[in-house]
């Protein structure tokens, strides 16, 4: 549901949902949290920022004779690599259950782009566009320099939200943290 909080009609999402997701032991983007699925929260947040629009980049989109998992950096590369214009474009993992619109709305209020502190993903990175220098790129830090984006602190109020899950126990644990406070 879209609401007057947040308009970012100029920004598109890229939702990362292709991992192997061998550490949850199945796939990550239909795992439920709080009786939704990871795919289905990560996809109502970008309605909520009421975005230009969403891609997610799942197995099913990756190119063919491209490499099967290329992890997150070389899925965004070839994405932008596809991309005929800049773009400002946010990007978020699927595997952050907890996190709401406002620290996603936080990274895109300032124009020079951002990621949090020690977190790789979310980030925002306006006018982003695909250039040569990228197609070598195997790691999110890399690519986030090429981007010329820099680390701004997490606030504490967002840590919880800002933490992603990888096996069922990190699930479990944030879902029992999380009980408290479901969002609608």
């Amino acid at each position: 549901m879209t609401t007057d909080k947040y308009s970012f009609k100029d920004t598109w999402a890229v939702i990362l949902a292709g991992g192997r997701s061998a550490r949850m032991g199945a796939d990550k983007a239909t795992t439920p949290f709080h009786g939704k699925s990871l795919l289905d929260h990560a996809l109502s947040l970008t309605a909520e920022l009421d975005l230009g629009g969403v891609t997610v980049l799942g197995r099913e989109q990756t190119p063919r004779g491209a490499e099967q998992f290329p992890g997150p950096a070389r899925t965004i590369v070839h994405w932008l690599k596809e991309q005929e214009y800049p773009v400002d474009l946010l990007v978020l993992p699927v595997d952050m259950p907890a996190l709401s619109p406002a620290p996603l709305a936080h990274l895109m209020e300032g124009s020079e782009g951002a990621f949090y502190d020690d977190l790789y993903l979310p980030f925002f990175a306006p006018k982003a566009v695909f250039s040569p220098q990228m197609e070598q790129v195997a790691r999110m830090r890399d690519l986030l320099a090429i981007l010329r984006l820099g680390p701004i602190p997490v606030p504490d109020h967002w840590k919880i939200e800002l933490t992603g899950v990888n096996t069922p126990q990190e699930l479990a644990a944030l879902e029992t943290v999380t009980k408290l406070n479901i969002r609608d």
